[in-house]
């Protein structure tokens, strides 16, 4: 859950718990993070949301992180020539569950997410469902829809040159829709790299994805991607790095169009190539 807004952190809750509270206000961007113009079928909106987190609990090894998110949307109505489309006041709950242990060669990090209403989707603005799409002259009740994810993320370094990133998700949800309202989503992902000297690696990924969605397509997609990179220091995650990338991705046949259509109408599987930046802070 990230946003505009603010809040307070670091709040002494024992020993070594911490607590944060937070208003999160949302902001719509005409840009999406990475860079693309979302798409206008998305309908996204502001909502408020409070956000209450209580960090650093330990049990044995394991630290356990929980939140809870109270969101608030104000209701909208856009106009269109061939009826308006109204969005209803809404009020969702969201839970959250972390649980990060170290080990000798690492740390596994699970998490667990269920969320109803405008807090469904886990983030600072509303906005629709995947896999469902608006009509003119809908009213769409903003209570209904529903997501469970479960996220299991692990780093493995048993030497200093060679790493493992491994990652699994698993997400249902149901869009609130009329029909065809199920959406299940797995994914499994790999990603071994090792460094040739302190600045300069390689990684290779492997990732699987398997989406389901009643009265639609279902099917996977596989891909496969080399990357030489560049990075500050001799660790997984170390951050900012600059790569060259070259992915091979084959889908299944009834999401032919859906995968990229600007750039792959009509095909199941695609190559791309180029150079990617990447950092956090």
């Amino acid at each position: 859950m990230s946003g505009f807004g603010g809040g307070i952190e670091g709040i002494a809750a024992g020993d070594r718990a911490r607590l944060a509270v937070a208003w999160i206000g949302g902001a719509i961007d005409e840009l999406d993070p990475n860079g693309s113009v979302p798409d206008e079928e998305q309908y996204r909106f502001d909502k408020n949301t409070f956000d209450a987190r209580l960090s650093g609990m330990a049990m044995g090894r394991t630290t356990l992180t929980l939140a809870v998110d109270v969101s608030h949307f104000n209701g909208d109505i856009v106009t269109n020539p061939d009826g308006d489309l109204v969005f209803e006041d809404g009020l969702g709950l969201a839970g959250s569950l972390m649980l990060e242990r170290p080990f000798a060669w690492g740390r596994n990090k699970f998490s667990a997410q269920v969320g109803t209403g405008p807090a469904s989707n886990f983030r600072g603005v509303f906005s629709a469902p995947t896999g469902r799409i608006y009509q003119p002259g809908e009213t769409v009740d903003t209570s209904d829809p529903w997501q469970v994810r479960l996220v299991n993320d692990l780093i493995v370094e048993p030497r200093p040159r060679w790493s493992v990133l491994l990652g699994a998700v698993y997400q249902e949800q149901d869009t609130g829709a009329a029909a065809g309202s199920r959406l299940r989503w797995i994914s499994l992902g790999a990603r071994p790299g090792y460094h040739f000297s302190p600045y300069v690696g390689i990684k290779a990924e492997a990732g699987w994805d398997y989406t389901d969605q009643d009265d639609g397509p279902a099917g996977s997609l596989f891909k496969l991607t080399l990357a030489p990179q560049i990075t500050p220091h001799l660790t997984a995650l170390s951050r900012p790095a600059i790569r060259a990338f070259a992915t091979w991705a084959r889908w299944s046949d009834d999401f032919v169009g859906l995968v990229a259509p600007l750039a792959y109408a009509g095909q199941n599987g695609a190559f791309s190539a180029g150079v990617q930046l990447e950092t956090w802070w």
